[in-house]
């Protein structure tokens, strides 16, 4: 339970996925994505830190916005806050 002293830092800016290309041996293309942003990577050092952190930036409701939402809850950063998340057209 938080105490009425407590901080919370509230956070928004870009998140997006680094899309990053490596040719194999074989001539194939391999492409590994990775979370990022620098708010929203920001957000996960504090979370790291055990700093209460609010991520308010809107997620995508698409494949990478739904990785960025379940690293959000895995890393613990918003303790009861509701993702802002777009709606699907």
């Amino acid at each position: 339970m938080r105490t009425p002293d407590a901080v919370v830092i509230t956070l928004a800016g870009e998140n997006l996925i680094d899309t990053v290309s490596t040719a194999l041996p074989d001539g194939e293309i391999r492409q590994r994505h990775t979370l990022g942003g620098s708010p929203y990577n920001v957000a996960v050092a504090m979370s790291r830190q055990d700093v209460e952190v609010r991520y308010v930036n809107p997620i995508p409701t698409d494949d990478f916005g739904t990785r960025l939402a379940d690293n959000d809850t895995r890393r613990g950063r918003h303790r009861g806050a509701a993702l802002c998340r777009r709606r699907r057209r």
